[in-house]
């Protein structure tokens, strides 16, 4: 499966397989739970070079100029209708409306949900999915979209290299509160269960990291 991951700095393509996608916990194998720097023994399609989790080192990256800046579309409105956060089993879910999406791309997304990564306050369990420069953050927040203007939904997306892009914020605690997150945080008790689910008003843009 190929995706298109979005920073909120920039704009990178990274090929990854549906079996290793998106996380660094211990996959099981014949000889037990192993860790993601033993995956590609027990699961092939684990060894490529460009899979997700990434690690952003920063003395390799390069400017691109032909990259333009992203837009965010409906994400300062929330339709007078509530948001619904979802506990799916495996983190809390807010689909978003069709009418949200992402400008300055070279197709039309529109968004279809947002998540969160995080970890359990530990040192060593970073909450964020993706590092830079090997250091993770405290959460990550991911706005997911599709390509609707070459797919008819999110399934079909899914499964082609310009299918899916997704707007990763990686998240750090400070002392200045930001209310949209606790919009979210205060209601993780009301849905701390698979299945539950709890509605909530507030704004997606809020949650985004102020441009310069």
């Amino acid at each position: 499966m190929h995706h298109l991951w979005i920073c909120w700095c920039g704009m990178q393509i990274v090929p990854q397989d549906v079996s290793c996608f998106g996380h660094s916990l211990p996959f099981p194998s014949p000889s037990g739970s192993v860790g993601q720097s033993k995956w590609a023994e027990y699961f092939p399609d684990c060894g490529g070079k460009a899979q997700s989790p990434v690690d952003v080192a920063t003395v390799q990256t390069q400017y691109d100029p032909s990259l333009g800046p992203l837009t965010p579309l409906g994400y300062g409105q929330h339709g007078n209708k509530p948001f619904s956060l979802y506990n799916n089993g495996h983190t809390v879910v807010v689909p978003l409306p069709g009418w949200m999406g992402l400008g300055g791309l070279p197709w039309q997304f529109t968004a279809v949900q947002m998540h969160l990564h995080w970890g359990n306050g530990s040192p060593e369990a970073g909450g964020s999915e993706h590092t830079i420069n090997g250091q993770s953050t405290a959460a990550e927040l991911h706005v997911v979209h599709y390509n609707s203007e070459l797919y008819p939904n999110m399934s079909v997306a899914m499964t082609q290299q310009d299918g899916l892009a997704v707007l990763g914020v990686l998240i750090e605690t400070g002392e200045e509160a930001n209310p949209a997150f606790w919009n979210i945080l205060n209601y993780l008790g009301r849905v701390r269960h698979a299945g539950e689910t709890h509605y909530y008003y507030s704004y997606l843009l809020a949650m985004l990291p102020r441009l310069q």
